[in-house]
């Protein structure tokens, strides 16, 4: 195991290489993408993997950076309950998916089973209940973070459809630019 090396500092906020929301990203990508048949022992995928946890890490600690600093930050008592109810119904269907065999016929012996089962090889993907609630309730609260951080920053802002089309006009070229040849980056961007 290596050892943990400063990978950048946002504020006054160390992000070291064994940072969760780093290693979560990691994560995320390798198992999306080896899920959709890249190869990711390919070394520019590894970096470009490692390129995007890190961007997506520090857009998120600016995002909770900022929305301190704006007091935007606090959430009712309600709406964390919402938000863990909605992460146990999501664990419920996620091990109901996982259930085999079961049907209305099936006794409660049976359904049982299936259940132990399920929850079993959702331990062996890298899932258990109290994480996945955890986890979901800390994406929700980040998700909320970012509305509330672009309702505050964007208001009284209005876009014309000519602005749009220009800055999509000069997102084509620049990424034209930047992985035209490079297709496997190119690929994992768009699928990012």
């Amino acid at each position: 195991v290596e050892e943990p090396v400063l990978l950048v500092t946002i504020n006054g906020e160390e992000i070291m290489s064994n940072h969760d929301e780093v290693e979560y990203w990691i994560n995320y990508y390798l198992y999306q993408l080896s899920n959709s048949g890249y190869d990711i022992s390919d070394p520019e995928m590894l970096e470009a993997i490692d390129q995007y946890a890190l961007l997506n890490t520090m857009r998120y600690i600016l995002i909770r950076q900022k929305a301190a600093e704006l007091g935007l930050d606090t959430f009712t008592d309600e709406e964390k309950a919402e938000w863990e109810k909605t992460a146990r119904e999501s664990w419920e269907q996620a091990v109901e998916s996982h259930m085999e065999g079961i049907t209305d016929a099936s006794t409660d012996d049976e359904k049982a089973a299936a259940r132990a089962d399920a929850i079993a090889a959702l331990k062996l993907e890298g899932y258990e209940e109290d994480s996945f609630i955890d986890g979901f309730v800390e994406s929700e609260t980040g998700n909320a973070l970012i509305d509330r951080l672009m309702d505050h920053v964007s208001k009284g802002i209005t876009v014309e459809d000519d602005e749009v089309q220009t800055y999509y006009n000069e997102l084509v070229e620049e990424d034209k630019a930047n992985y035209g040849e490079d297709i496997s980056t190119y690929e994992f961007y768009t699928q990012y």
